[in-house]
């Protein structure tokens, strides 16, 4: 078998992420999350989230003015799938776009990282998602690399993710 430069570069950058220090106990009983314009209202708490081998996750609405605007996902650890899958993933609704709620949203998951041991987190996004990228770089995240998903993260494949930026955001 043959490694391709760009897959033995890859393999480098993620093995240098799974030593990102976490720890899960428990779930942390989660403190207002506000910073005076959007609040972060914890909706589920699951151990077992969509990225095999699982961690556990929480899950957030993001409200503004008391209306749903979008939600923001946190996972807790680091496997080789939230590599490619990420830490952290966000949507926002179409009229709400482009205020920088996503990137503030992110910010306001700190205290939730710290209490699980977490100093950094890994977000991804497709190459022509110009949109994210620029959350990404709201939050001064280090663009890692820019790597295909392999075989192994089936399900991003069979959604249509084939290549993803993979930015690491650090608190």
């Amino acid at each position: 078998y043959a490694l391709l430069k760009s897959e033995w570069e890859a393999r480098r950058v993620m093995t240098e992420c799974l030593r990102l220090p976490v720890r899960f106990e428990r779930f942390m009983d989660v403190p207002a999350l506000t910073d005076g314009e959007i609040a972060l209202v914890c909706s589920q708490k699951r151990e077992q989230n969509d990225v095999e081998p699982s961690v556990p996750s929480y899950r957030f609405q993001i409200v503004r003015g008391g209306e749903i605007i979008g939600g923001i996902d946190l996972r807790v650890g680091f496997t080789e799938k939230l590599f490619y899958a990420g830490n952290i993933g966000y949507d926002i609704i179409g009229s709400a776009r482009g205020h920088g709620y996503a990137a503030r949203a992110c910010r306001l998951l700190a205290p939730v990282m710290r209490y699980h041991g977490m100093h950094a987190a890994i977000i991804t996004n497709a190459p022509d998602n110009v949109s994210s990228r620029r959350v990404c770089e709201k939050l001064n995240a280090r663009l890692l690399i820019r790597s295909l998903v392999p075989d192994s993260c089936a399900a991003m494949r069979a959604h249509g993710t084939e290549e993803v930026n993979v930015f690491l955001m650090t608190l």
